[in-house]
C-alpha cells in the first residue's frame, strides 16, 4: 500500500478535484467559502484556472487510485488572459453566493503574502487523513525547489504536517467577519 506521486496529468483533473473536495469538506475555509453542497466545482476551478502552471501539479497514488493531489505556484506565477477570465466564470458558478466571500478572502490573502520570491503551496489534500498522502505529496517537491515556499493553512491541525517538513508560522490572519489562516514559510 505505498504511496506513488508524480504529476497531474488532464485525465486526473475529474478525479483531483473530488479529492480536494473530500479534504476540504470539513475545512473551516472551504465551508465558509461554500456552506452547503459539494467544493468539487471550486476546486476543478483552482486546478483548470488558477493555479495551472505547467508542471506544478501533483496526485498521490495508492493501488491505482488518486488519493491525494497538490498544486505548486512557481515563483512569480501570475494568471493571465483567458485563465483570468475563465477562472473568474469558474468561480462565480462554483460559488455561487458565496462569490463575494471568496473575492473578499482572495483580496485578504493577497494583501498578507510576504515580499520576495518564492513558490506558493497553493494546496494540498488527501481523500483520507493520517495515511502520509499529504506527507509523500509535500515529500516529493519541498527539497527539490530551489526557492523558499510559503502557504495558508486554513486548519490549525494541518499546522503540524507543515512545521514537519520546516515550515514555520509567521502569523495568524484571520478576515473580519471571515475565517482564520495560518500563514507560514519555509527558507
Amino acid at each position: 500500500m505505498s504511496i506513488r506521486v508524480r504529476q497531474l496529468t488532464s485525465t486526473d483533473v475529474p478525479k483531483a478535484a473530488e479529492v480536494f473536495a473530500a479534504a476540504f469538506d470539513d475545512d473551516p475555509v472551504g465551508r465558509w467559502l461554500v456552506p452547503r453542497g459539494t467544493l468539487v466545482p471550486h476546486f476543478r476551478s483552482d486546478i483548470d484556472h488558477w493555479h495551472a502552471a505547467p508542471g506544478c501539479a501533483d496526485v498521490a497514488i495508492r493501488d491505482g487510485e488518486i488519493v491525494g493531489a497538490a498544486l505548486w505556484d512557481p515563483p512569480g506565477y501570475e494568471v493571465r488572459g483567458l485563465d483570468r477570465i475563465l477562472g473568474a466564470v469558474a468561480s462565480l458558478r462554483a460559488l455561487r453566493g458565496g462569490i463575494v466571500r471568496g473575492s473578499r478572502a482572495q483580496n485578504f490573502l493577497e494583501a498578507q503574502r510576504p515580499e520576495g520570491s518564492y513558490c506558493h503551496l497553493a494546496l494540498v489534500g488527501a481523500a483520507v487523513k493520517g495515511q502520509g498522502i499529504g506527507s509523500a505529496l509535500l515529500a516529493n517537491r519541498v527539497d527539490r525547489l530551489d526557492s523558499p515556499i510559503y502557504l495558508e493553512s486554513s486548519n490549525i491541525a494541518n499546522v503540524p504536517l507543515y512545521e514537519r517538513f520546516g515550515f514555520q508560522v509567521l502569523r495568524e490572519a484571520t478576515l473580519p467577519g471571515g475565517p482564520t489562516w495560518w500563514l507560514m514559510y519555509r527558507s
